[in-house]
């Protein structure tokens, strides 16, 4: 666990570099020798090392493919969301489109009435008739006009 690098000779081990476990004086002096973290000189531990880390690479992986399939979802949702976004403008140019119509046909009525009236020698009964349409309080009814 140590970060220092020493010649053989500066560390006064002699000219090759001691089996086992050995560690440094500066690590021996700061306490370091108990430090949890495995040790590249212990064999042991350098295996458990390696399957944990084998395990972790594994993990890592399962969670990568989690995220991809949340990313793909959210971009699923993203798009289906957008569709629909796309869908209710239509709807509602649709419904503006339909009530400007609704309005146009309204106008062109009461200019027939107003025509019908100026013409049409009508009945009292008949006027009313006519203002409620203009009003819009009924219905038109073509059987009503055939009277």
């Amino acid at each position: 666990n140590c970060s220092n690098f020493f010649h053989t000779s500066c560390a006064g081990v002699g000219a090759c570099v001691p089996t086992g476990e050995w560690f440094c004086s500066e690590c021996d002096d700061a306490g370091k020798i108990n430090d949890p973290l495995p040790s590249p000189m212990r064999k042991d531990q350098h295996e458990d090392f390696d399957a944990a880390a084998a395990a972790s690479l594994a993990e890592l992986s399962a969670v990568r493919g989690r995220f991809v399939a949340l990313r793909k979802q959210r971009d699923r949702l993203l798009s289906r969301w957008r569709s629909e976004r796309e869908t209710q403008r239509r709807v509602e140019a649709c419904k503006r489109k339909l009530r400007r119509k609704r309005e146009e046909e309204v106008c062109r009525l009461r200019e027939v009435v107003l025509v019908l009236q100026e013409e049409v020698d009508m009945s009292e009964e008949d006027r009313g008739w006519l203002r409620q349409v203009m009003d819009a309080t009924v219905t038109f009814s073509p059987t009503r006009l055939k009277k």
